[in-house]
């Protein structure tokens, strides 16, 4: 960014002088400063936009030359968009048209008004323009004269002035009284707030009289360029005005045109009875509306036209004109007539002059030398009351003068939302910090998951993007997206289209819901389709975006920063044991758990060959919102050290989570929580052997009777469902975390059981079932095993005196199905059997006395503070459809899985893995050195320029001796070969730093294990 460059015309208290200059315009010219004014100009300089600021009520005018202060784009002087432009407060006192106007000169002069109502010395110190960075304390001198306390956007300049001064060089009438405070601010970002600044102008009417009918305007004459081929416009729908070039040429910016437009953002505060203003800070005023631009107006340089001429200046005449522009008139005070619809308006030319409809100024005149404005009232300003109006500049550059209206609209609209969130501009999401580790012919890129924190302003954080590069800076190729898993995949958005000159809804992300993962594996180059190539440079970058449905623009996304990759074998003596993406096991070593460990190589060149332990622990702290938190840490069992700590365990969505280290990726999974299976153990004939229920290596694929069949050739098939809705596990699975990790059984028996419909009207069922719990993976120890008691209802709510297997329907596949049973915890363990006691003694098909039988909630039941049952909605299907319930012996066996806990181990060694060097593993390696292209014809393809030409030797030692030869066996170059990569570069230049000549060439590697000699032939340029 360019240095701040600020001129102060008159150095305060000590050695000052006054800068006088005189008014002079000759008809249709352009006017010169005058009167005069002791004036202190900066430059707010914060982005693509340079603008003079003056503590007279003047901008974009340069107070050196009095002329072009506008600049666009930063960083050159020769191109500007304003010749000058200022505040024009207007309004009556008594009757009277009263004006307080910086126009070519000013009715302003720096400070404030006294409270007896004069102004102070404007040449004191403390009414110079300050200039604060983001960041930076604000001096209490600027606070005390209403500067904000803290720095709006990332740069701000502020200043205060006032009308009690001679306004005879302008519209010579009397003062209002007024002062104003200004705060200029500017963001320094890319995109639309890179082009744009925002005026926020405090009213205060210090004057003894009301100011009634005011308006607050904008004037400027613009000069696009070369100030004589300018048009303007209005935007009513956007509350912009604007000025362009008249044609697709410019003597200044020749093709490349801007296009300037000025946004009301808020306006003054005005009664409206019914309605309710809402500020940016959220404050809502009742009763109240905020002004935007009610009216624009345009008058063209010694124009001919009636009401279209320059306001007459040291006239107080002058001053009605102005007001009568302010107002929505020409400057005679007879209305706008729109040509096209023949009615009156206070928006002239808001036609659209990139599709050529509507009212245009092209339509009656040439592009000439313009003055316009825009207006915001009218508003009542009395004694002691203060109005705030912000004023947004933006600038668009397009391809020609129409898209450049185009790009400078675009712009708006998403600067019209960082005003509607109180001028707090989100910020991208920080870019992730990635490394690369490089392979033969394989690259491994991974990144740190800071940026899945982000959340700004209505914007979270949505997914990464990975990109290729043709250079460090791009142009950039997305090769890949992971996103979060939450049904938002592409999203679109408004986008401009140099090439087309207009927005369109386009795709600006293109996430599949595919999950988040930190690294990604490249063995391809994506800019030519072909393999990587061993030596040779790739740039990839890693960004990761956000999203806000409700935003302008809709996402924001971290610029990409390119990483330099150079996929390679290791160095000539040495060897790795694995590669990029294998997986090392991570058995289970202690406790009982069905999470697992999932050990990923990412680096062979990292991997140590040490062994490690994962164990876990429950995060403490009644403050700690993680408190009871399940986290793992992973240490160095070798080394006795502790590497990870506080990790969180991969999300159930799927979404890829774990750490790096040691070129490791350790991702700690936990156990599905739900049923892992539904089996059947038993039968009419006894237990099944285990492999009839782990059949053929799958985790019970034999006889899992969850929407499966039990086995062909035995009495009586059936299958379990979930009773309800679509039949899915989801009903039985309800209150799975009251149902973990223990395991149950529902076992057909001679004795069978009671339950009752508990659901219904309570009437007690006899059952040829019983249902248990059978403990934590323990389920041939019968120690721990509580016998459970079943709630029973079905779809029809109709009751018996005993459980029936085709009382309903499975709505999942249609077969008879029995009563639902739900199994519920009893109260302790001898809950059962007190139930059972009562059931006997009421009878099956009496009513169960819940409320007398001595329970505390009644049957004996824990009901866990509400009405929770482990296992829910279950039925038992009838396959063969005879009515009969599974045989007498039959086991189902209900196995939850085994969440990981406090005692659970796993562990996993390196041993074996790591990388090994030897000068054995080089000298079997002698032939592989080699140098590339070769032959060498002019240039290639990794060459940068002309003058960057050369040849790489390849798969060499850590150190090493490279010598060039002619044929004849003159050495005329020598490489000392020490940065540890397999890679050397000859520029083709001798010692003296001469170009060779084409020719065959002889280079001798001397290394530690030997030499190689290599035939180099060299084409070279003419």
């Amino acid at each position: 960014m360019r240095a701040q460059k600020t001129i102060l015309f008159f150095l305060i208290l000590i050695g000052m002088a006054a800068w006088s200059v005189r008014l002079s315009a000759a008809p249709g010219g352009k006017a010169v400063p005058a009167g005069p004014a002791v004036v202190d100009a900066a430059v707010m300089d914060v982005n693509q936009i340079e603008c003079y600021i003056q503590n007279n009520g003047k901008f974009g005018e340069d107070p050196v030359t009095g002329g072009d202060g506008f600049f666009y784009p930063a960083g050159q002087r020769q191109n500007s968009i304003l010749f000058t432009g200022g505040l024009w407060v207007l309004g009556k006192v008594g009757g009277d048209v009263r004006t307080a106007a910086a126009c070519y000169s000013t009715e302003f002069q720096p400070g404030v008004i006294l409270p007896d109502g004069s102004p102070d010395d404007p040449s004191k110190a403390e009414y110079r323009i300050y200039t604060f960075n983001k960041g930076e304390a604000i001096d209490p001198a600027a606070i005390a004269q209403g500067c904000p306390a803290e720095v709006l956007g990332d740069k701000m300049m502020f200043c205060v002035f006032n009308d009690m001064t001679d306004h005879a060089a302008v519209f010579a009438g009397q003062p209002i009284g007024l002062e104003v405070g200004l705060t200029v601010f500017g963001f320094n970002r890319t995109g639309a707030l890179g082009n744009a600044l925002f005026f926020k102008y405090r009213l205060t009417n210090k004057g003894r009289r009301t100011l009634d009918d005011a308006f607050a305007a904008v004037f400027m004459d613009p000069d696009v360029g070369n100030g004589n081929d300018d048009l303007v416009g209005c935007d009513p729908a956007l509350g912009i005005g604007y000025a362009f070039n008249g044609d697709n040429f410019d003597d200044k910016y020749g093709a490349d045109l801007p296009a300037l437009g000025v946004d009301f953002f808020q306006g003054p505060i005005v009664d409206a009875p019914g309605q309710s203003a809402v500020l940016p800070d959220g404050t809502v005023l009742a009763g109240k509306e905020i002004l935007g631009m009610t009216s624009f107006f345009a008058y063209i340089s010694g124009a001919p036209i009636t009401g279209m001429t320059d306001p007459s200046l040291q006239d107080r005449q002058g001053g009605q004109e102005a007001y009568f522009f302010a107002g929505g008139f020409r400057s005679n005070g007879e209305p706008w007539i729109n040509p096209i619809t023949g009615e009156e308006t206070p928006f002239p030319f808001d036609g659209d002059p990139v599709l050529d409809t509507g009212w245009l100024m092209s339509s009656f005149t040439r592009p000439k030398d313009m003055r316009m404005g825009l207006s915001t009232g009218p508003f009542t300003l009395a004694a002691g009351e203060s109005q705030d109006v912000v004023i947004g500049f933006v600038v668009g550059q397009g391809a020609d003068n129409l898209s450049a209206i185009t790009l400078m609209k675009y712009y708006d609209a998403q600067i019209q939302a960082v005003y509607d969130r109180n001028f707090e501009a989100a910020s991208a999401p920080p870019a992730p910090r990635v490394t690369v580790a490089q392979d033969d012919r394989s690259l491994m890129l991974g990144w740190d998951p800071a940026a899945s924190e982000f959340s700004d302003q209505g914007y979270a954080f949505e997914g990464y993007n990975i990109w290729q590069g043709s250079s460090q800076t791009g142009p950039w190729t997305r090769v890949a997206t992971f996103d979060v898993r939450n049904r938002i995949t592409t999203i679109r958005d408004d986008v401009y289209l140099d090439e087309f000159a207009t927005v369109s809804n386009l795709p600006v992300q293109f996430g599949k819901d595919t999950g988040l993962r930190h690294h990604f594996f490249v063995e391809e180059d994506y800019l030519t389709g072909g393999p990587l190539v061993n030596g040779r440079t790739y740039w990839f970058a890693v960004t990761a975006y956000a999203y806000d449905p409700a935003g302008v623009p809709k996402t924001l996304e971290s610029a990409p920063a390119g990483l330099r990759a150079v996929p390679q074998k290791p160095v000539m003596d040495t060897e790795y044991r694995v590669s990029m993406r294998d997986t090392i096991p991570a058995p289970l070593v202690s406790g009982v758990s069905d999470g697992s460990v999932i050990v990923t190589v990412m680096d062979p060149a990292a991997v140590t060959g040490h062994d490690y332990e994962v164990t876990f622990s429950a995060v403490g702290g009644a403050d700690n919102p993680l408190s009871g938190r399940l986290v793992w840490h992973l240490t160095d069992q070798t080394a006795g050290r502790d590497l990870l700590c506080d990790q969180p365990q991969a999300s159930a969505d799927g979404d890829e989570e774990g750490a790096m280290v040691d070129g490791l990726l350790v991702k700690v999974s936990d156990a599905d929580p739900t049923f892992k299976a539904i089996i059947e153990t038993a039968n009419e004939q006894g237990p099944l052997p285990q492999d009839r229920w782990d059949a053929i290596g799958a985790p019970f694929g034999g006889d899992n009777v969850w929407h499966a069949l039990s086995p062909a050739g035995f009495a009586d098939r059936h299958y379990i469902s979930g009773g309800g809705g679509d039949g899915g596990m989801s009903r039985i699975a309800r209150w799975m975390d009251f149902a973990i990790p223990r395991d149950f059984e529902i076992r057909f028996t001679e004795a069978g059981g009671w339950a009752v419909f508990m659901f219904n009207d309570d009437r007690i069922a006899t059952t040829p079932f019983e249902i248990w719990d059978i403990g934590v993976n323990t389920p041939d120890d019968p120690s721990d095993d509580v016998r459970m008691i079943p709630f029973l209802t079905n779809s029809n709510s109709e009751t018996r005196a005993a459980w029936s297997i085709s009382a309903d329907e499975d709505p999942a596949l249609g077969y008879p199905a029995s009563d639902w049973i739900y199994w519920m915890d009893p109260i302790d363990a001898n809950g059962y059997a007190n139930f059972a006691a009562v059931c006997v003694a009421t009878g099956a098909g009496g009513t169960y006395p819940h409320a007398t039988d001595g329970s505390p909630e009644g049957y004996f039941v824990n009901f866990h503070g509400g009405l929770v049952y482990p296992i829910g909605r279950m039925i038992v299907c009838d396959y063969d459809g005879n009515g009969l319930p599974p045989a007498t012996g039959t086991v189902i066996r209900f196995l939850t899985g085994k969440p990981n806990n406090e005692a659970v181990k796993f562990a996993f060694s390196t041993a074996g893995y790591a990388k090994e060097q030897s000068a054995a593993i080089a000298r079997k390696r002698m032939d592989e050195i080699n140098v590339f292209p070769n032959p060498y014809f002019g240039t290639h393809g990794d060459e940068t320029a002309e003058s960057a030409q050369f040849v790489t030797f390849s798969n060499l030692p850590g150190e090493c001796t490279i010598r060039i030869f002619t044929l004849s066996g003159r050495q005329f170059r020598v490489l000392r070969h020490d940065n540890g990569t397999p890679f050397e570069r000859w520029d083709l230049r001798t010692e003296n730093g001469l170009p060779v000549g084409s020719a065959m060439y002889l280079a001798v590697v001397e290394t530690a294990f030997g030499k190689k000699v290599l035939k180099l032939g060299v084409i070279n340029r003419e």
